[in-house]
């Protein structure tokens, strides 16, 4: 083969999954590439989505972005093999199961992968949950070889547009030079990692940094898959009298304080995305958890001194997240640092924003620069960390560098408004037009139900001469 083999993982974030990325990363000739998981493909429809629609939206998905990465194996879960075992079957592609035993296969699943072209791989997660720096990171960070193995990360995830974007072992040594000084973390830290394993931070920001300076990095986060999402109201009481929307949220979000209770851990570093520290905060403040058990899941938390939020750059000019950390801060009885950090899949850190100080706006790192619009605002990025291209995309690689300069813009985010005021001319407008419809029922062209009957839409070659 001319090109180097393109590995795609799906799994849970896990002590094996680390130590097989990094040597997979140390191997010359391969290419590493995450999929998104069942909730970040979910989470921007979850709350008005079907639950019977779940499953095929998540594997349209990830169909759609092993075309697009040029997927050669895949390598997951034992959880998620029955629902992306006939997606590799449609397109070919070798699937292996990364498990934490050697499993004992039936006849019946033995013939069927064998004749699919599918395999098992038996990886021994280790006891212990926690990982340090070992050979496969060290080994990495010293070399800038071109041919090193490349990392795949997916842009714009959950979108028709998304794109694989290319990075090697030179630019991801120049975005840890780039944050030393913005993420600090020290050989004795305790550090839990809430970061989903497809986000750059999560592999740039948490393990690199982390194995090089030998910290030790927990993985508390369980994401449930959404196979599962109808069976959480029964084995999940405290979200039973919630919708399912709720349900997944606050599981997640207990997952975590359940880890650092049943592990007696004492926490120094706290990373996480927006969105689930918003869901930490609103599991400690959830009416169904009594005061004593709140207590018992705060109790491990006092050691807590820094947090670093990451968040994608196009929340830049989003609401800031300086109230939900003070409430945070209080409800763990602790003071600790806050940074809000805005990444890009392409460059890295962006922008920062320390969150202790309500009045501060976000500041650039060095070379990268903000313009900001009216209506959208463009970022410029000129560090050595920038990518190398899209895979197999010429010319949108040629559209967002310029001259050696990465030019990419952004739509700021519109505030909330009232559509229509509370004016009685809107009133009587809408209810005439209801009267009507009501008086003249079926359409010609199709029908729209309204108060649980079907009425014409009126839009029709043949409407009523009446029908505004």
């Amino acid at each position: 083969m001319d090109r180097p083999v393109h590995l795609t993982v799906l799994s849970q974030p896990s002590i094996a999954y680390s130590q097989l990325l990094w040597a997979v990363m140390n191997h010359d000739g391969l290419t590493v590439a995450t999929l998104p998981m069942d909730f970040s493909l979910l989470r921007t429809r979850l709350a008005n989505c079907p639950s019977s629609s779940h499953e095929k939206h998540v594997v349209d998905n990830w169909r759609s972005l092993l075309v697009e990465a040029n997927t050669d194996v895949l390598l997951t879960t034992a959880e998620y093999y029955p629902l992306i075992s006939p997606v590799c079957r449609e397109l070919a592609i070798p699937v292996y199961v990364l498990t934490d035993a050697p499993s004992i296969l039936t006849a019946e699943e033995f013939t069927g992968a064998t004749r699919a072209g599918h395999g098992y791989f038996d990886y021994i997660n280790r006891p212990k949950k926690e990982i340090k720096c070992f050979s496969g990171a060290s080994s990495l960070l010293r070399t800038s070889n071109v041919s090193q193995s490349m990392l795949h990360v997916f842009s714009e995830i959950g979108s028709c547009n998304s794109k694989v974007v290319i990075h090697t072992a030179a630019t991801l040594k120049s975005e840890l030079d780039r944050i030393r000084g913005l993420f600090q973390l020290a050989s004795d830290d305790c550090v839990l990692n809430c970061l989903f394993p497809h986000d750059y931070s999560s592999t740039v920001h948490c393990m690199i940094h982390a194995c090089e300076v030998g910290a030790k990095v927990y993985f508390p986060l369980r994401v449930t898959p959404s196979s599962r999402y109808s069976s959480l109201k029964l084995q999940f009481p405290l979200t039973a009298p919630r919708n399912l929307c709720d349900t997944v949220k606050l599981y997640m979000a207990q997952s975590v304080f359940e880890f650092v209770r049943s592990q007696k851990l004492r926490p120094d570093v706290l990373l996480c995305g927006s969105d689930i520290f918003r869901l930490l905060l609103s599991f400690l403040t959830c009416d169904d958890i009594s005061t004593a058990e709140r207590s018992s899941y705060t109790a491990f938390w006092h050691n807590l001194n820094r947090i670093y939020i990451f968040d994608d750059v196009r929340e830049l000019f989003g609401t800031p997240l300086h109230d939900v950390t003070q409430a945070f801060l209080e409800t763990i009885s602790v003071s600790a640092d806050a940074t809000q950090i805005y990444t890009l899949p392409e460059v890295g850190a962006v922008a920062y924003v320390d969150l202790r100080h309500r009045t501060c706006a976000p500041k650039p790192l060095p070379g990268c620069d903000i313009i900001e619009g009216d209506t959208e605002f463009e970022i410029c990025a000129r560090t050595d960390s920038v990518f190398k291209a899209y895979l197999g995309r010429t010319n949108a690689t040629n559209a967002v560098m310029k001259e050696g300069v990465l030019h990419m813009s952004f739509p700021k985010r519109l505030a909330a408004t009232r559509l229509l005021s509370r004016h009685l001319d809107y009133v009587r407008y809408f209810k005439r037009r209801r009267e009507r419809m009501a008086r003249y029922p079926q359409g010609f062209i199709k029908q729209v139900p309204v108060r649980t009957q079907f009425w014409g839409n009126f839009t029709g070659r043949h409407r009523h001469h009446s029908v505004l």
